[in-house]
């Protein structure tokens, strides 16, 4: 790279106070300045509250709930950086993330996006043996928002998260980006550390993995008539 990028970071939440101020935390402890977007996706508790502790510099908008993909497109609509990276509001950044990301992105200036690996760890308030998940995963590739840093132009090309999936409007973005051509990598480092609570889509709700399938269709069938 012939100058130093700049990185905007996303964070969107819905009722997220008891996890939000500590995955704040692990974007503003990377060594490096951000232009951080933080986005109240109608939240009804203390999150909002929880977030004003980081802005200025971060800037807090709010707005009506419109769900994960309306927040995310809220969330691009604020941003100025020539990379955009996502943290979930109940996820953690490793300290090393965006230098090891930035230090990919430098070797291949052809890559559109890099991502990384991801440990599960069970919130600690948590009794294991009472909560509905499945068994946690070790260290596992994170192709999920909150491992990825992308350069601006395959978001712009790529398009908005769709707002009406209420399940998989990722999933569904990053088939469209796989049809565009996105050129990736995973790093082998573990970038982020992925909370595993009582809220999550596979513990709530019970329709969610029928939504990842939905968004993953238009993939399948394009490498089908490839």
């Amino acid at each position: 790279m012939n100058e130093t990028p700049t990185i905007s970071v996303i964070i969107t939440f819905w009722n997220r106070e008891r996890y939000l101020a500590e995955s704040i935390e692990s974007v503003v402890a990377q060594p490096m300045p951000l232009d951080l977007v933080l986005v109240d996706d109608g939240s009804t508790d203390a999150s909002a509250e929880a977030a004003r502790r980081f802005s200025p510099p971060a800037r807090l908008v709010q707005q009506d709930h419109r769900g994960a993909a309306g927040a995310y497109n809220t969330g691009l609509e604020h941003t100025t950086g020539t990379l955009v990276a996502f943290c979930d509001s109940d996820d953690l950044w490793t300290r090393d993330k965006l230098d090891i990301q930035l230090a990919a992105l430098e070797r291949d200036p052809r890559l559109d996006c890099v991502f990384g690996h991801a440990e599960e760890f069970l919130s600690p308030e948590l009794d294991p043996a009472a909560v509905r998940t499945r068994p946690l995963r070790g260290v596992v590739p994170a192709v999920i928002p909150s491992a990825a840093l992308i350069r601006r132009p395959m978001l712009d090309a790529v398009g908005p998260f769709d707002e009406q999936l209420r399940n998989g409007a990722w999933v569904d973005w990053y088939a469209r980006a796989r049809v565009h051509g996105l050129n990736e990598c995973i790093p082998p480092e573990v970038l982020v550390r992925r909370r595993i609570h009582e809220r999550n889509n596979f513990a709530a709700q019970e329709d969610a993995a029928r939504g990842y399938l939905r968004a993953l269709r238009p993939l399948v069938r394009k490498q089908r008539e490839s």
